[in-house]
């Protein structure tokens, strides 16, 4: 059985076992060091909401730019009884700005082929959580189900809630990952000396596999929203404070797949520029 295969079954004992040792480590790691462990959190936490903060704003700006054209371009359609060419016009519209959301997501997949196919062995891994993240955003090539369909847990009335069909889930998938290999390193010296193999794992690479998962997590959510936009236009969000027609629902759900596409370039940019002093090193 290959090393992967041992560290891979994860059956309840396991799962027991990993929380053990983690309480054992918790407890001999010193209050001043999980202190700043959670300030760290905190700041990070602060980072990533202001980079996709900044990034949704300019979209919001775009948004109120297209409700003062739409109620302008809607009332001048109407009184010359063309509703039905407008309301064309709009959907073509929305269509191609989702297609430009989707087509930042693509170009972000293939740079992660193209480094596998360079780097096989250590890419591989890197890519599974890519792809694991990418199926838990989107929920699959039909944009059904994933994380922001996770609503339908609270029932069929509180469908397409704001809280999952936003930036929100991507913003705390980002940071929860990152937390919790950062909380590795911190209590990795304090772990019992036989303790399993998946503690090492994440200390040595849990880094790039969590950011990858991240990367993953937010290329599904510019694709699934980018399917409520469009193809799955006619839903509406449950739990706005205001009431709006079905375009203003269509374009709060573009701004988030929009947010989460272009936030994927620099994201990928950064970790390549991580990446490149090992790979010359290892060259």
């Amino acid at each position: 059985m290959t090393d992967f295969g041992k560290t891979g079954a994860f059956g309840s004992k396991r799962y027991n076992t990993i929380l053990s040792e983690l309480e054992y480590a918790l407890k001999a790691t010193s209050k001043k060091d999980l202190q700043y462990w959670g300030l760290g959190s905190m700041k990070h936490l602060g980072k990533v909401s202001f980079r996709r903060g900044k990034t949704l704003g300019l979209t919001f700006l775009k948004l109120a730019r297209f409700f003062v054209r739409e109620a302008y371009q809607f009332t001048g359609a109407g009184l010359k009884g063309n509703l039905s060419g407008h309301a064309k016009r709009r959907g073509q519209d929305i269509a191609t700005e989702a297609r430009d959301a989707i087509g930042m997501f693509s170009d972000s997949c293939m740079q992660i082929y193209y480094q596998v196919r360079e780097d096989p062995r250590r890419m591989a891994p890197r890519l599974i959580a890519g792809m694991i993240g990418l199926y838990a955003g989107s929920g699959g090539i039909d944009g059904d189900g994933g994380i922001p369909d996770s609503d339908l847990l609270l029932g069929i009335e509180a469908h397409r809630s704001i809280l999952t069909h936003s930036v929100l889930p991507g913003i705390i998938v980002e940071v929860a990952t990152h937390s919790t290999i950062e909380l590795v390193k911190v209590i990795h010296a304090n772990l019992p000396e036989q303790h399993d193999k998946l503690w090492d794992i994440w200390m040595l690479g849990g880094a790039e596999l969590a950011e990858d998962l991240g990367i993953g997590v937010s290329a599904g959510l510019a694709y699934h929203l980018g399917i409520d936009a469009t193809l799955d236009g006619g839903g509406t969000y449950k739990d706005l404070p205001v009431s709006m027609p079905i375009e203003g629902h269509q374009a709060i759900a573009l701004s988030g797949a929009v947010t989460e596409a272009a936030d994927l370039p620099n994201r990928r940019k950064k970790q390549q520029d991580r990446d490149e002093p090992a790979d010359r090193g290892t060259g």
